[in-house]
């Protein structure tokens, strides 16, 4: 039975118990998965966020964290910034990862010329 309609066995137990105890009405009325929380934020305030992320105003999620709260009132978690930011599919910024031993001025020097040996392209 389970397989025909491509449900796990407990499921169709769970649902032939509420059968047994209210009959039809009793299975309508549980709803298992649902939609979750209501969203903090309006669509138009999501918007906004995802706006004001975009412009790039923003160098982590505290601080987006802390501007929603002073904007909207809502506080949220870092898991929940982290959360929102995907479902408003902003991308982090994430800085470049830079050597312990790197040297800036040489590596400045190298890009207007400055290095010791040419590159030689073969044909």
């Amino acid at each position: 039975m389970a397989a025909a309609v491509g449900v796990d066995y407990r499921s169709v137990q769970r649902w032939a118990a509420w059968y047994r105890t209210g009959g039809l009405p009793a299975v309508r009325a549980h709803r298992l998965g649902g939609t979750g929380q209501p969203p903090f934020l309006s669509p138009a305030a999501q918007a906004q966020v995802a706006d004001e992320v975009a412009t790039g105003r923003f160098r982590t999620a505290g601080e987006i964290r802390d501007w929603i709260r002073a904007q909207y009132g809502v506080t949220y978690t870092l898991g929940g910034v982290y959360s929102l930011l995907e479902r408003l599919r902003c991308a982090p910024k994430v800085p470049r990862p830079v050597h312990a031993k790197a040297d800036p001025e040489a590596q400045a020097a190298w890009k207007k010329g400055a290095s010791s040996r040419r590159s030689r392209q073969r044909a």
